[in-house]
């Protein structure tokens, strides 16, 4: 059996490499019997085209952000929601949790299933002009992903939501179709975009996690025994995964310094300024799932 893997990152990026990370698992413990190709850089189309590819298996597997798959499972909504998860040792203690393993099984989708949780880290935002403040992004033009909470957070922050294909986004900034764009520290170096928006806030207001995502059409083909080498593959691809980025972010906040980019890191009372402006949020999008962020809140305390 042969599977497809859609990944739009390059091959050197992290969740590229949990994805190939998993692919190799499966191919051992399978002994060669299910062979997993990885088609990185997008070469298979963007988060949304491929799901609803996998929802009638046309393709097999996907890494996709939380974000846009959201539109398929509304429950991952909250992972979405700025300012849920405090920092990164809280962010994988909720993913690790019994709650977010439920969340994962995309039981409220149509034709999918969520096999992990990577991490893509905490989104910032980068900017082709200075940007210390929440102030400093009244009326700018940002990209965000197609998302509706997405949109909604940088409504709320006072500037005005473009949603566009992350391909775009590059050319979009060095055009200026968009002022400034958010994403984990590493995309942002890994695609160039510090060459184009070279002023980067360290405000980390959502730590939404990528996912690898199953056609559930070709997960039901698969043997019990082969669904539980997947799953467990899953999850040692997860811990390899996180340990790649951590090294990568590192390396890439270096290398955007060395490139000339401008770090500005919020005090205490900017972030405030931030977490009180997107307050309203979870009851405005999610209140559906208020009992899930208030647990997500009450595993951090």
């Amino acid at each position: 059996m042969v599977l497809r893997l859609s990944e739009d990152q390059s091959p050197d990026f992290p969740t590229t490499q949990g994805c190939q990370k998993f692919a190799d698992l499966v191919y051992e413990r399978t002994n060669g019997r299910i062979k997993i190709e990885v088609y990185d850089s997008g070469t298979l189309g963007g988060t949304t085209a491929v799901a609803e590819q996998l929802q009638y298996g046309a393709i097999d597997l996907l890494r996709g952000g939380a974000a846009p798959l959201a539109q398929f499972s509304p429950t991952l909504n909250v992972f979405s929601l700025p300012f849920l998860f405090t920092s990164t040792e809280n962010d994988y203690k909720c993913l690790d949790s019994e709650l977010a393993q439920d969340i994962l099984k995309m039981e409220d989708s149509e034709g999918l299933i969520g096999l992990a949780y990577y991490t893509g880290g905490a989104r910032c935002f980068y900017s082709s002009q200075p940007i210390t403040c929440l102030a400093d992004l009244a009326g700018m033009d940002i990209r965000v992903q197609e998302s509706e909470i997405m949109m909604g957070m940088i409504d709320a922050l006072g500037a005005n939501p473009t949603p566009t294909a992350y391909a775009e986004v590059y050319s979009a900034l060095q055009t200026g179709v968009v002022d400034a764009a958010e994403n984990g520290i590493g995309a942002y170096v890994s695609t160039a975009h510090c060459e184009v928006a070279p002023y980067l806030m360290l405000d980390n207001h959502v730590f939404t996690p990528d996912m690898l995502v199953m056609s559930r059409q070709v997960w039901d083909r698969l043997s019990p025994e082969d669904q539980q080498i997947f799953m467990e593959a899953a999850y040692d691809s997860v811990v390899y995964e996180r340990e790649v980025y951590e090294a990568y972010e590192a390396e890439a906040l270096k290398k955007a310094l060395d490139s000339g980019v401008t770090v500005y890191e919020l005090t205490d009372a900017q972030l405030q300024e931030f977490i009180d402006a997107t307050a309203g949020m979870p009851d405005k999008y999610c209140s559906q799932y208020i009992d899930i962020v208030n647990q997500f809140k009450a595993m951090q305390e």
